[in-house]
């Protein structure tokens, strides 16, 4: 092969393999139905149905998890295996970044609740917002309760 042609083909051949490697992970639609499978055994799905690599920053990818997505973007499906066992994800081009996420710390919130003319309201349901945790206050309007993160909301 000549040399022009080489100079002329090669690029247009890395440019091809770039541009067949460069597909949005967006447009990258994935079905995972598993149950109780170590979590490496998923990542290997969802890398068998894309072009996504996995960045391993410490998890332990022998835990046990089930996912279940059917035709679901990527984020999404990450979302579902990663989230639930306390794995942090980035999507960075091509890969997909796991870490074990920062433990939440629990937090205990109290106060006194009292009706408009400032009188305790004793016997008063205490929740925290999405949850079942909950407590009822005591005959002076005072309450203890612990919740779950940063981003509990008590009503």
């Amino acid at each position: 092969m000549s040399t022009f042609l080489k100079s002329v083909l090669f690029p247009v051949f890395i440019c091809a393999a770039l541009t067949l490697n460069a597909m949005p992970q967006e447009d990258v639609r994935i079905t995972l139905l598993l149950d109780n499978v170590p979590m490496s055994e998923a990542m290997d799905a969802i890398k068998s149905q894309s072009r996504l690599l996995f960045i391993n920053n410490g998890v332990d990818t022998s835990v046990p998890v089930s996912v279940s997505v059917r035709n679901a973007t990527v984020t999404a499906t990450c979302d579902a295996l990663f989230v639930p066992v306390n794995v942090k994800y980035v999507i960075e081009g091509n890969n997909i970044i796991i870490s074990n996420a920062p433990k939440e710390i629990p937090s205990v919130i109290s106060g006194v609740l009292t009706d408009a003319s400032g009188a305790p309201v004793p016997g008063a349901a205490v929740l925290e917002k999405g949850t079942a945790n909950g407590t009822v206050t005591d005959i002076d309007g005072r309450f203890s309760l612990t919740v779950g993160g940063k981003d509990s909301v008590v009503e």
